[in-house]
């Protein structure tokens, strides 16, 4: 491969060309199309956000029986309630107070609708539950066809089922039996239903506040490649802007020139031609992006602005900057009021939270502490986001939903849990059709199946392994067509996201005959979303 000489000075040549004729020939191309961008509108405005929780949520101390009978086993099978005095203990008190003692348990369960006990430290999720704009998903998991435990040697089932990597990388990709593939589903959702890049000042649909995710990896419908937009928690620079740089051919003084310079070398001494090239491409359009659209953007929005007051007095964790940024990513998106509007009509959105991987420490004191205080993060970051989607009109628009690997054993290791399969997520926003648990909320017993139930419990609801692993009666590719058709992917186009979705819609094994624990034999899980 031949190197072109002058490699420093074609650089600074065709960025500087580049920035101003706007002309670039893949990705989101035409920055220069800023001033036409900030006169339109954008209509139809939509955002999913994923919150990712790393490691493995515990989510059946999310959501659990709030008393009677369902509340016992699951107290039996939890090792008791965690107290002072036991602390192998996994069970929260029940919502009635059976277990609770003062000073040496956690609070007890909060009842909602339904029967059910939210754990004590999330009040914000149970309001939003009993307002409608929540929903809880259950027993929601991996799977490549449904799946009980007389065919669980003989049915396909997703490799390498309770390691951590492989199972982040399913739940992203949106198919269960390829892990290696390149896309994920959200990046695949923006491809399918974001605008040209005229309206939207160049910025891509995806946009991460932590780091690279295979979910947001995708393409357009004509195979034109996505890469998600970074974006910090900074109040005054949230797109990297290399200010120290300048921006190439734009008055520029020695100093910044020179850098400009070293970094043009560098990246001719790291990357061989043609990569070069394309880098420096990149490059450029992500320097004027921030410089010329984003910073600005968000330096239009005035402190008092009603988008940033439900986060005021929240920190100490990083997702309630997280969220607190894409709240106001969404308003720069949406508001062509502003003085420096975005205007985008889809975006897709991903924030994470790890410390999920409670193999042990999971409950260490009466109060909000382990995996308890993460609980109670998550449940003050969501609720200040709706808020905030709420206060700028937003609130039915934009819809955020958790994800987490796996959920955990329901019997202790002595301190904490292990890995295990189907969970409890939910799915938050004004076009939730909320206060309502979708899919088949099981009984939490050890070791339950159709062919031998355990005394008291209804297995066909979900089945366990010996230390509760439960086999998910929900998939997560169910969810993410839901979500992708609520934000206009079109139902001939699920299976190109989606490959296996049909496995749960039709076939030999996607029957109640062939599978009687299995939530919904549809593509989408009916009547969680509005208009879906």
């Amino acid at each position: 491969m031949t190197r072109p000489t002058g490699s420093r000075r074609d650089f600074l040549r065709a960025t500087g060309a580049l920035l101003a004729s706007g002309a670039a020939e893949a990705l989101w191309p035409q920055l220069g199309l800023i001033p036409a961008a900030l006169a339109q509108s954008a209509p139809g405005y939509k955002a999913l956000v994923c919150l990712y929780l790393g490691g493995g949520n515990d989510s059946w101390n999310l959501l659990m029986p709030g008393a009677g009978s369902a509340w016992e086993v699951y107290r039996q099978t939890r090792n008791g309630v965690y107290s002072t005095q036991n602390t192998s203990g996994l069970a929260l008190p029940a919502s009635d107070g059976s277990g609770f003692v003062a000073g040496q348990t956690p609070p007890p369960a909060i009842a909602v609708s339904g029967g059910y006990g939210v754990n004590p430290f999330c009040t914000e999720l149970a309001q939003l539950y009993e307002e409608g704009h929540l929903a809880f998903l259950a027993n929601i998991g991996t799977l490549i066809e449904p799946i009980t435990r007389a065919t669980y040697t003989t049915r396909r089932r997703p490799p390498q089922l309770f390691a951590h990597n492989e199972q982040t990388a399913l739940w992203q990709i949106g198919t269960a039996d390829n892990a290696k593939a390149p896309h994920g589903w959200g990046g695949m959702v923006a491809g399918r239903t974001a605008l040209p890049t005229a309206q939207t000042a160049g910025l891509p649909p995806t946009i991460t506040l932590s780091g690279h995710s295979r979910f947001l990896a995708g393409n357009t419908s004509s195979g034109l490649p996505l890469f998600s937009f970074a974006l910090s928690t900074s109040n005054t620079s949230p797109a990297a802007s290399l200010s120290e740089y300048g921006l190439p051919g734009r008055s520029a003084n020695q100093f910044q020139q020179g850098r400009l310079e070293a970094l043009a070398a560098l990246l001719d001494l790291a990357s061989p031609q043609p990569f070069t090239d394309e880098y420096r491409r990149i490059l450029a359009r992500s320097i004027e992006l921030a410089t010329e659209v984003v910073n600005p953007a968000f330096a239009s929005i005035a402190p008092s602005d009603p988008v940033n007051l439900p986060f005021e007095g929240l920190d100490g964790s990083s997702l309630y900057s997280q969220l607190r940024q894409i709240a106001r990513m969404i308003k720069v998106s949406a508001d062509p009021g502003l003085a420096r509007p975005i205007l985008a009509n889809r975006q897709v959105f991903f924030v994470s939270l790890g410390g999920w991987d409670t193999h042990s420490g999971q409950i260490t004191s009466p109060g909000a502490t382990a995996h308890h205080a993460r609980l109670q993060t998550v449940s003050r970051a969501v609720n200040a986001f709706f808020r905030s989607m709420q206060a700028i009109g937003m609130a039915d628009k934009v819809t955020l939903f958790t994800a987490s690997e796996f959920a955990r054993t329901l019997n202790s290791n002595g301190d904490g849990t292990d890995h295990a399969w189907g969970g409890v997520q939910f799915v938050v926003g004004g076009a939730v059709n909320g206060r309502n648990v979708y899919g088949r909320y099981p009984s939490l017993a050890l070791n339950n199946s159709l062919g031998a139930p355990v005394p008291g419990t209804d297995p066909s609801r979900g089945e366990t392994l010996s230390r509760g692993q439960f086999l998910p009666t929900l998939a997560v590719d169910q969810l993410g067509a839901t979500l992708a058709r609520w934000m206009g992917v079109s139902d001939g186009d699920l299976l190109t996201l989606f490959p296996n979705l049909d496995n749960f819609r039709n076939g030999p094994v996607a029957n109640p005959s062939a599978s009687p624990t299995f939530a919904y034999f549809s593509r989408t899980i009916p009547g969680l979303m509005q208009g879906v």
